[in-house]
């Protein structure tokens, strides 16, 4: 994808955008923890919260950048660091959010399981398919990837996602 996108000069920034990828799931939960907190009138635990996250999540990009420069690689150290911090980062603060929004972590972890099993199983699937098609040109393991992805994710996560059109068709009305 980098190489079709930017072009074979961006190559080398692959391994640092794969790491930085693996922040995507926890940022997106930690944001959805903010709304909750804001939905129950609790922006205060909110302002704590955002205050502790990026003083550990700065710490953890300059304990990467500390390590990269040892190692002579800075930049690959600090897209280490990015995501370690995160995802270290993303149960205790869904427990905080849970917790002060009143709401059961235990039933938020439950409600997780399903869609991150699918999510596991997907990589998986496109993992292996991809090291089938190593070789080959990347659009066309782009265009096979990407459909086999979705579809394993869907199949697998069909309950969630008929809730989720459910929840969208109640916005029509």
């Amino acid at each position: 994808v980098i190489d079709m996108m930017g072009g074979q000069r961006w190559h080398d920034a692959g391994p640092l955008l794969a790491m930085l990828s693996l922040s995507m799931f926890a940022q997106a939960v930690v944001i959805l923890g903010g709304y909750v907190l804001t939905a129950v009138g609790k922006t205060g635990r909110l302002l704590a919260s955002s205050l502790v996250l990026t003083v550990l999540v700065v710490a953890c990009l300059l304990a990467g950048w500390a390590m990269g420069v040892r190692f002579d690689a800075p930049g690959l150290a600090m897209a280490c660091g990015v995501p370690a911090g995160w995802l270290w980062l993303v149960v205790p603060d869904t427990w905080y959010a849970a917790h002060h929004a009143g709401v059961s972590f235990t039933e938020i972890l439950r409600t997780w399981r399903r869609p991150f099993l699918a999510a596991l199983v997907m990589a998986a699937f496109v993992w292996m398919f991809g090291r089938w098609l190593e070789g080959t040109h990347f659009t066309l393991r782009l265009a096979v990837l990407l459909p086999l992805g979705a579809i394993v994710y869907a199949a697998l996560a069909r309950e969630e996602l008929a809730w989720l059109a459910g929840q969208l068709g109640k916005l029509r009305k």
